[in-house]
């Protein structure tokens, strides 16, 4: 008979201790990081903002650079968790022009949704859209993960909502102007809010602003003529599904 060692709850609630600094450090160092980027956030920073100490950054993540990588991995498995099966699904489903325009509405809808989620007070949107516009050591991570894919594929709905090629200059162009329209909501946040006169990214203004991106992103995938375009803007707003219903062409 082996000998058992009692327990130890004191050993347990250091663990459980331990576990809750390393989440703080997390949630403080994407707003840090987000906020004002790699080179400008210390270390002191991050653990004033967690309240932990300095020194359980070391301890935890091995210092700064790991923990802005690890950072980095955590908001690209988040965004990926809801954009990747998007994707899957589309390329299961999406084989005629009108299946390709009702997914890549999805998709980019599902996109702005995600980067300018307020449940961790945008920090992960923040953070993206720093990272694509300074790029660091992060966005290969997210690129590898989730990004490439978002792109790519947007690409192909679009070419193949228009009769059009992948790799033509103009479609890669148009998948881009999609992906900066919603990028911009984040980069520009401060200005929407003075235009728009809320304070902040609301649910009722995160679904207008989703639901208009994705109908804009109908304009391009059928390229609507000017004199229709008002006409489609100003339809009712559809939450939850994208654009207007397109025919097929």
């Amino acid at each position: 008979m082996y000998y058992q060692h009692p327990r130890r709850p004191w050993a347990d609630g250091r663990k459980a201790s331990g576990r809750r600094t390393r989440q703080r450090l997390l949630t403080a160092a994407t707003r840090e990081f987000a906020a004002h980027g790699f080179d400008s956030v210390t270390t002191r920073d991050i653990a004033r903002a967690a309240r932990a100490n300095q020194a359980s950054i070391r301890y935890h993540f091995g210092g700064k650079g790991q923990l802005y990588l690890t950072v980095a991995a955590l908001v690209a498995e988040k965004h990926g968790r809801v954009l990747l099966p998007l994707i899957a699904k589309s390329r299961r489903e999406s084989s005629n022009r009108a299946g390709a325009r009702s997914s890549l509405a999805a998709i980019v809808e599902a996109f702005i949704r995600q980067l300018l989620d307020s449940s961790d007070g945008g920090a992960a949107g923040m953070f993206v859209v720093r990272e694509l516009s300074k790029p660091g050591p992060a966005l290969t991570i997210l690129h590898d993960h989730y990004i490439r894919e978002l792109h790519g594929h947007m690409t192909v709905l679009l070419a193949r909502s228009t009769a059009r090629l992948p790799r033509a200059s103009d479609v890669i162009i148009d998948a881009h102007a999609l992906l900066g329209a919603a990028v911009g909501f984040v980069s520009a946040r401060t200005t929407f809010r003075l235009r728009s006169f809320r304070p902040t990214y609301t649910q009722d203004r995160v679904d207008a602003v989703a639901t208009r991106i994705a109908k804009l992103s109908h304009c391009i995938s059928t390229q609507v003529a000017p004199s229709e375009l008002r006409s489609l803007l100003s339809s009712p707003a559809r939450h939850g599904g994208g654009a207007a219903p397109t025919p097929d062409a």
